[in-house]
């Protein structure tokens, strides 16, 4: 029959009544009298569900059920439940159940059940339907089970180590509902087991959700699907996890979608997995994992750890981020097209260099916000470009770096690699180490004594004022790697002075004698091989010098050695005693001031002895001995193989004043000697005339029987 309990206010006093019905036995209503709906506790156990009176709460009413896979069946015993206030709870429809604040568990059933765990450490299953489980104080188990399940979570719930919400994929679709609680209130993260929900103003209040973590990420989003705020913000699980950490050190997993994940303070793990995901590190040395996909990592404040994987990454790096010994960014290579984004950074305020380890980038007012790139170093330069394939700043410039790295040191001693690419580093200041590699690379040392390696490809090297200084830059360049070039910047052709040694070819800055740049060669045979390593020299005032033609070389006043090669060169002295090497092809040699050797080698040369007494050996080839009045009476010079058989020639044309070929007598003008087996030359300026008379200029070694006429007549004097 359809049977009515009543029950009021002071009975079922102790252990309570007991309820028993069965199934199919009529539409059973339990009737509180004098009480209304908000004023029962209920919950159950695998026995009884139990009613008690929140006032006098030895006041219960226990109804017999049993517990099967689809929840409780103490609605198939007692279908209604009527209240004082007219309350009326179906319990065929859903059950309505309110605890007290003991621990104890609370089973729903087929229907769309409310559970409220109120205080204690209480268990609530939903099973099946769409149910709304509300743990309450204490630190609850909720299992909402099959249906569209929805979990309500309020300040002051959880607390300690928090609730635990266990629920399975494909259940329907589950809500976490924050009562009186804003999206920014929340802390996220997650660990093996959970992902983890707190307050930030009480952080002991925790919602543990029950999650996996596969080789795809966190599942949560496959276990409750929607996360909804007080202030209407909606989190659809599915789309991606959105998770902002408290200020503790945490691990925090996203899955398959694109997850947003914010570490805050402390040392985190964020790993991303699949999906386009977002991760920003926060404060603290974090470790964060792009995983597949187009991630964007931001490691923010601290030292982090960078790992893109798979995909288009974009590493983002502002003023203030990695501090100290700097993040580090680790890349594989055919990963994606990755890129590095300096935001709030212009690309003149990043410094950048290298090592075996690592690319650098750090900031050039704050230089302990340091990023620094993973890369190998191989036959072929840094493979960055492999790695990191772009790199953004503030100012829209954008460095392509599959095309080549552009790299300005700051002012300490740091190496600078490039690759394959075309090239720019610019060392600035310390003595830096700069390698080209490959590809058309520009190489600017910058203060400081560098050493310079462009590798193959037509390089440039750049020098200016305050460049080199000390023993100078050195260019290190091997044969057949293209045509190379030294460019002086703001620095006139007159404004060089160049020698060379037996290691090096020097070129100095004239007003700033320590600004050097030094050319290692060799010398062989055919003299320096120089020209075989950088090919063109080219000057502030569009003077350029093709060295493979021949060598342009004006020395200081110091005493040095110049070497030429096979081409013409033109080498001047100077000041000092120096020693000049012409080698091969028709060169000139002036030894300026100074006891100079000049050597022509092969080749027509013309050598110019000038002030100091002077030793000339023309060598193989036509040669000219070539003398001036500025400087021929000042001493007595030594021509040392001069050889009429080989059509050398003397001249000094510049010496004579009112000879006329085809009216004077040369032998007026020139008179020869013999002295110990040499001929000693010397000049009246004016002939017969009565203002000059004979000087000696110079000794002509182991050559006697010389006559001014036969040589003026064959071509070995030129007097005018």
């Amino acid at each position: 029959g359809n049977d009515t309990y009543v029950f009021a206010d002071g009975f079922g006093g102790g252990t309570g009544d007991i309820l028993t019905e069965y199934a199919s036995e009529g539409t059973d209503t339990i009737k509180f009298v004098g009480i209304d709906a908000e004023d029962i506790r209920s919950w159950n156990d695998n026995s009884y569900t139990y009613f008690s009176h929140v006032g006098t709460p030895t006041d219960i009413l226990k109804v017999s059920h049993a517990v099967y896979g689809t929840g409780s069946n103490v609605g198939s015993l007692v279908e209604r439940v009527e209240f004082d206030d007219n309350t009326v709870w179906d319990m065929t429809q859903s059950l309505i159940m309110t605890d007290t604040n003991d621990s104890h568990t609370l089973r729903g059933a087929a229907g769309a059940d409310v559970l409220d765990g109120r205080g204690g450490t209480d268990s609530l299953y939903g099973y099946d339907g769409n149910d709304t489980l509300i743990g309450g104080a204490g630190q609850d188990t909720l299992y909402g089970g099959n249906g569209n399940d929805t979990y309500v979570f309020a300040d002051g719930f959880g607390g300690g180590t928090g609730d635990i919400l266990t629920e399975y994929a494909s259940e329907g679709t589950d809500t976490i509902k924050f009562v009186g609680i804003d999206v920014e209130d929340i802390r996220s993260w997650s660990d093996n087991s959970y992902t983890y929900f707190s307050h930030v103003g009480t952080p002991t209040d925790i919602l543990k959700v029950t999650h996996a973590v596969y080789g795809t990420g966190s599942n949560v989003g496959n276990f409750v699907e929607r996360v909804e705020f007080d202030d209407e913000t909606v989190w659809d699980l599915t789309q991606g996890l959105i998770m902002v950490d408290t200020d503790d050190a945490h691990a925090m997993r996203g899955g398959t979608a694109d997850d947003v994940l914010n570490g805050q303070g402390g040392a985190d793990y964020l790993y991303g997995y699949g999906g386009e995901d977002t991760l920003y590190g926060g404060t603290g040395n974090d470790t964060i994992d792009g995983g597949n996909d187009n991630d964007a990592l931001i490691g923010g404040a601290g030292q982090d750890i960078l790992n893109g994987g798979a995909g288009n990454d974009t590493y983002i790096f502002a003023d203030g981020y990695g501090g100290g010994t700097g993040d580090v960014l680790n890349e594989n290579a055919s990963e994606g097209t990755d890129t590095i984004k300096f935001v709030g950074i212009d690309a003149e305020d990043v410094r950048m260099w290298s090592d075996n380890s690592y690319t650098y980038f750090s900031h050039a007012t704050t230089p302990t916000d340091i990023l620094k790139v993973s890369h190998g170093i191989y036959g072929s330069g840094s493979n960055l470009s492999d790695l990191v394939e772009r790199v953004e700043f503030d100012d829209a410039t954008v460095w392509d770096l599959t095309q080549g790295l552009v790299m300005t040191d700051t002012d300490e001693a740091h190496i600078l690699r490039g690759g394959i690419g075309t090239d720019m580093l610019d060392g600035r200041g310390g003595n830096d180490t700069l390698y080209g590699y490959g590809g058309n690379d520009t190489l600017i040392g910058g203060s400081g004594q560098d050493t310079l390696d462009g590798g193959a490809g037509n390089d440039t090297y750049v020098f200016a004022t305050g460049f080199g200084g000390g023993s100078g830059d050195l260019i290190n360049e091997n044969a057949a790697e293209g045509t190379d070039t030294i460019k002086f910047v703001g620095i006139a052709v007159e404004d060089v002075r160049s020698w060379s040694d037996n290691s090096y070819m020097y070129f100095s800055h004239v007003s700033s004698p320590t600004d050097i740049v030094r050319v290692g060669h060799g010398i062989t045979a055919a003299g320096s091989t120089a020209s075989d390593y950088v090919e063109r020299v080219e000057f502030d005032d569009t003077t350029v010098w093709d060295l493979t033609n021949g060598y342009i070389m004006t020395d200081t006043d110091d005493a040095h050695t110049l070497r030429g090669a096979a081409g013409a060169d033109v080498l001047d002295g100077r000041g000092g005693s120096d020693s000049l090497y012409g080698y091969d092809g028709n060169d000139i040699l002036s030894g300026g001031n100074g006891s100079d050797t000049l050597y022509g080698g092969d080749g027509n040369d013309i050598l110019k002895g000038e002030d100091g007494t002077d030793t000339l050996y023309g060598q193989d080839g036509a040669d000219i001995f070539m003398f001036e009045a500025a400087n021929a009476f000042n001493n007595v010079d030594t021509i040392a193989d001069f050889n009429v058989g080989q059509g050398d020639a003397i001249n000094i044309a510049d010496l004579l004043t009112g000879f006329n070929p085809t009216q004077d007598a040369i032998d007026d003008f020139v008179i020869f000697s013999t002295s110990g087996g040499s001929s000693i030359m010397a000049i009246d300026r004016d002939g017969s005339g009565g203002t000059y008379s004979a000087q000696n200029i110079a000794t002509i070694s182991s050559v006697t029987g010389l006559d001014a006429d036969d040589l003026l007549t064959n071509g070995n004097l030129i007097a005018a």
